[in-house]
């Protein structure tokens, strides 16, 4: 009767738990089921991943994985034979402008929020964070700490689209940013 709370299935727990951990294993990409194409879309490579190093680009079309077809509507499916044990390879075949190409990926841990940062002019750092998962704190202030490194003087801390504007966290940890 609380409206707060939620029931989440045996089976749909694990996914939920990756959800808010920040990592999974796999090679890091994420999908979309393309209606007018009814294809597999890579809607795209999480950075850092092994998806993304081996050369798979956002848009390109699933054809297969370990020489099994699917389509659109495997949708629902197709991402548990594309996850695995750390350390196996997956072969993919995917459409990109006409053609097929195979990618042999290892699959690994993925981050799914990897915080980027980049050095601007004027000794401005700037730091993308998008989510608040668990280990986010340590990982935020490693960045920090590494555009410090670098020479930054101020930073630029940008949160579009992350999923909570304001939070405790950043409040708690804004000393990070003034020093």
């Amino acid at each position: 009767g609380d409206k707060y709370t939620e029931y989440i299935p045996a089976s749909e727990m694990k996914e939920f738990t990756e959800n808010i951990t920040g990592s999974f294993v796999g090679i890091g990409i994420y999908m979309v089921a393309d209606k007018d194409s009814e294809k597999i879309i890579v809607y795209y490579p999480i950075p850092e991943s092994p998806a993304e190093k081996a050369g798979i680009k956002s848009g390109d079309a699933i054809v297969s994985v370990d020489g099994v077809e699917y389509g659109y509507d495997d949708f629902n499916v197709i991402a548990d034979y594309i996850k695995g044990e750390e350390g196996t390879k997956v072969k993919i075949v995917v459409e990109r402008d006409g053609k097929n190409l195979e990618f042999e990926i290892t699959r690994a841990k993925v981050e799914t929020n990897p915080i980027s940062i980049k050095m601007l002019d004027n000794n401005i750092g700037y730091i993308n964070f998008p989510s608040f998962d668990d280990g986010a704190a340590k990982r935020f202030k490693e960045k920090v700490d590494e555009l410090m490194s670098e020479g930054a003087k101020s930073l630029i801390i940008d949160l579009r689209n992350n999923g909570r504007r304001y939070s405790r966290w950043m409040y708690k940890y804004s000393w990070l940013f003034l020093r």
